[in-house]
Formats: C-alpha cells, sequence, structure tokens
C-alpha cells in the first residue's frame, strides 16, 4: 500500500509532484556519480534546466527529454526484479504491486519523455551472481541483508542504467568489481572493502536514506517499513565511512 499511494490520482495528476519526485531521482544519481568521479555537473545541469521547464511546460531538448525517460522507464523495471531479492512473503507482496507500477511509470515516461528512444534495464536478481555455487541471497539471515544486497546491486545498476542511456561518464573503471565487493561484504565473506568501494556504497546508502525521506514527505506517506529501511541506511553508511577511514 506504500508503494501504490504514490499513484493516487491526485499526485500523478499535479506536474509540479511530478518535477518533484524526478528532481529526487536526479538528485540520487548525482550523489552517485559525485563520489565516484563521473560527470556529476553535467546531469545537475540537465536536472535544473528540465526541472525549469516542465514548472513552465516548456518543451525539452532531446537530451532532457532522454534522461527522464531513462529514470521513469528504470523506474518502472526496477520493482519487478527486486522483488527476488526478498523473503518469500515480501516477494509476493512487491509482486502484486509491481503490474500497477509498472504501467503507472510507463504512462509518465510516455507522457513526459519518449519510450521508443531507450533501451530497457536488465537489472540482476540473485540467480545472477555466484558466491561458491549459491547466491547471495542464501548467506543472509533476514530482512536487513537482504536489503543491503539490494543497494549494493540494483540501485548501483540503476545509476548505470541511466548514465548509458544519456552517455554519461559513470566514472567507474570496474563496476561488476564495485558489485562484487559489496556483495561480498553484505554477506560476510569479506571483513572489509578497498576504499573506492566503501566510498560509493556508503554514498549509495545515504543517497537511499534521502531519497526515502523525500519521497515520504514529498507524497506525506507514513510508513514503518520506510522508516525501518531509513534506520538501516544511516547504520551502514556510517558503518562504511569506518571503513573509508
Amino acid at each position: 500500500m506504500t508503494v501504490l499511494k504514490l499513484f493516487r490520482p491526485r499526485n500523478l495528476d499535479n506536474p509540479q509532484m511530478i518535477s518533484n519526485y524526478f528532481e529526487i531521482d536526479a538528485d540520487y544519481l548525482e550523489n552517485f556519480l559525485e563520489a565516484t568521479g563521473g560527470d556529476f555537473e553535467e546531469i545537475n545541469r540537465l536536472k535544473l534546466s528540465i526541472i525549469e521547464k516542465l514548472d513552465r511546460s516548456e518543451e525539452l531538448s532531446k537530451k532532457e527529454c532522454l534522461f527522464l525517460t531513462a529514470i521513469f522507464v528504470g523506474d518502472a523495471e526496477w520493482l519487478g526484479p527486486n522483488s527476488e531479492w526478498y523473503n518469500r512473503s515480501l516477494r509476493y507482496a512487491i509482486q502484486l504491486a509491481d503490474g500497477f507500477v509498472h504501467h503507472q511509470w510507463y504512462g509518465l515516461a510516455e507522457e513526459y519523455g519518449d519510450v521508443s528512444k531507450v533501451s530497457l534495464p536488465d537489472f540482476s536478481e540473485p540467480e545472477s551472481f555466484d558466491i561458491n555455487g549459491r547466491p547471495p541471497t542464501f548467506y543472509t539471515s533476514g530482512l536487513r541483508q537482504r536489503v543491503d544486497l539490494i543497494a549494493s546491486v540494483t540501485q548501483l545498476e540503476w545509476c548505470l542504467y541511466v548514465c548509458d542511456q544519456i552517455d554519461i561518464d559513470n566514472g567507474l573503471e570496474n563496476p561488476d568489481k564495485v558489485m562484487m565487493d559489496g556483495i561480498k561484504y553484505f554477506i560476510g565473506e569479506k571483513e572489509s572493502l578497498p576504499k573506492n568501494s566503501a566510498r560509493i556504497h556508503k554514498m549509495l546508502f545515504l543517497s537511499d536514506k534521502k531519497w526515502l525521506k523525500d519521497v515520504r514527505e514529498l507524497f506525506d506517506i507514513r510508513s514503518l517499513i520506510m522508516y525501518y529501511f531509513e534506520r538501516r541506511f544511516d547504520a551502514k553508511s556510517k558503518e562504511l565511512e569506518k571503513l573509508n577511514s
């Protein structure tokens, strides 16, 4: 129900709310690129221009249209694969919501962008990785570790996808290594992380925390699970800060 509340008619019919939500997503990517050394300044420039044009109902440039479309398509495709990272009970609830959410995000992408100009993202599921012959989720003991894995895998992939669609330098020489470093650390396979990987994963957790807070406030959502995730992201970012010091 928390996810569905994002798509109440009074929210979707309000261009200002769409602009505000786009800004939250764009901020997430901008913070990620600042941590990786990618072209965050170009993202900031595009973000500000798109927000201004949306607020004035002005036409977007081709690159701006591509950026906005990639964000909404990335959001539309993100929830379904993420359900596989959760336990069975949560997985079922997320899958029920996914069809509705998927339809709504594509509706926004078609209304405000051009879905024919972007490719579809390919978000990883646990079986995409082999840790001693098992998927990463085999080594998790509860929801917290599964949330950590989502932040270190599919959130990272979302950022890489949007950068790829708009031809923006993501700043990473070896994103697969950064991802695998995070997976092995969060399931306890590794006791530490290389400083570069620790810095990037710390920013992902900080950005996740900020995203949840901003979305809650924008859509006036009161959700215990979102509060829970915020606290978890805050704790993990502080843990990773120590590794990076």
